[in-house]
């Protein structure tokens, strides 16, 4: 068994343990967090499945996580018909599992694929008899993609402000606090930038550990006026900076003494993340599938003892095959070793389903995703990598001109 099974059997069973303690409890007592945490776990054995080429324990697993999904957001009504499918289902997968595991008969492996196709039909028959409808469609319109609605508004105000907000340690939950700042911009101003996604949203955990939201608003209202605006409950502090230009010009410093070549700090850091981007940083960017070969060459070609980061824009892609994750995953760890990360650049129109096969992954091989190739540049800016290599460098070629 290769590496990449080894660990999929290994967080698979882990991952079956504890979806097993969930459905126990869900027997005595409904709990939304294990409803979630069941969702979570069958999402997450769904995706490393089919990354691993097991396409019958992926496509039963994505039953139980859409009768899950159905039940969670209250469009079909949580009872013990559930519990004991979701019991049999992972029944099943155990056997599957176990079947994959030794060598077992043809009329074993019949008789699993049978009960599979079984419960999976059952499942099917359950969220089609049980499932509402128009609750469904009402609910979806009203949350669906609310942050790339706004950012893709036009641009309204004539004050522009980076706001940082932060939200109490003890909020129960997070993300529904982020919502309500989220749709209070919309009444105010438009949005700008936002440090969470609709991914954020909508991804499988029922929330994390995010405690700080970074936005940047256009809006009519003076400073002073936005402090009230966002003082809604679980919100411990706000900090805001004005970005309008007239306020930020009486802050530029010159950095020569005089003369008609005056440059601004606005300038100086563009020119900086430029340098930061050239040298320290080496963006790839395939243009279709079957790119890993290309890949290779662009990896083996850069110089690792100045480089921090390569960045793989994926904007051009339509699909990334399971061949090529597993390339990928042996270039990132062994740039790795190089002391360089690798992260993921996503966008285009096809930006959900690469951020869909990069999240399937994740218990086999983590990769950093990013928006846009400037927000990774900032995270790089940051890091004790960065300053390491760069006073490295900076050594290098005063040791060169002395």
């Amino acid at each position: 068994m290769d590496a990449v099974l080894q660990v999929y059997m290994e967080e698979t069973e882990e991952l079956m343990q504890k979806a097993e303690d969930c459905i126990i409890r869900l027997e005595t007592e409904y709990s939304s967090v294990d409803i979630n945490e069941l969702f979570r776990i069958a999402h997450t054995i769904k995706g490393s499945s089919h990354m691993v080429g097991y396409e019958d324990i992926g496509n039963l697993m994505h039953k139980v996580e859409d009768m899950l999904d159905y039940a969670r957001n209250g469009y079909i009504l949580f009872d013990q018909s559930i519990v004991s499918m979701c019991f049999e289902g992972l029944d099943t997968v155990k056997k599957m599992l176990d079947n994959k595991n030794r060598t077992c008969s043809l009329e074993i492996k019949e008789n699993l694929d049978s009960a599979a196709s079984r419960i999976s039909e059952m499942i099917e028959a359950f969220i089609r008899v049980n499932r509402k409808q128009k609750e469904k469609v009402a609910v979806k319109q009203t949350e669906t993609g609310i942050v790339s609605s706004l950012l893709n508004q036009r641009t309204k105000g004539k004050n522009k402000y980076y706001i940082s907000i932060f939200i109490e340690e003890d909020a129960p939950m997070v993300s529904p606090v982020f919502m309500m700042i989220i749709k209070n911009v919309d009444e105010i101003g438009s949005l700008i930038y936002s440090s969470v996604s609709d991914h954020y949203f909508t991804e499988c955990s029922v929330d994390n550990e995010i405690k700080t939201l970074d936005i940047i608003i256009s809006t009519d209202m003076e400073e002073a006026e936005l402090y009230t605006s966002f003082a809604l409950i679980y919100i411990e502090r706000i900090n805001v900076v004005d970005l309008s230009r007239n306020k930020l010009q009486q802050r530029d410093v010159y950095l020569n003494d005089g003369g008609v070549d005056k440059i601004s700090c606005s300038s100086f850091r563009q020119d900086l993340f430029e340098v930061y981007n050239k040298y320290l940083l080496r963006t790839f960017k395939p243009e279709k599938d079957g790119f890993v070969n290309q890949m290779k060459t662009f990896v083996d070609s850069i110089k690792k003892v100045s480089t921090v980061m390569v960045l793989v824009d994926t904007s051009q892609l339509t699909i990334i095959h399971e061949s090529e994750i597993k390339e990928l995953i042996e270039i990132q760890r062994q740039l790795n070793i190089d002391n360089i990360e690798m992260a993921i650049v996503v966008g285009g129109p096809y930006v959900r389903r690469i951020m869909n096969i990069f999240d399937s992954i994740r218990l086999i091989e983590e990769f950093k995703i990013y928006r846009n190739e400037m927000e990774a540049i900032q995270i790089v800016l940051q890091s004790d990598r960065c300053f390491q290599k760069l006073s490295k460098v900076v050594k290098d070629v005063l040791s060169n001109e002395e």
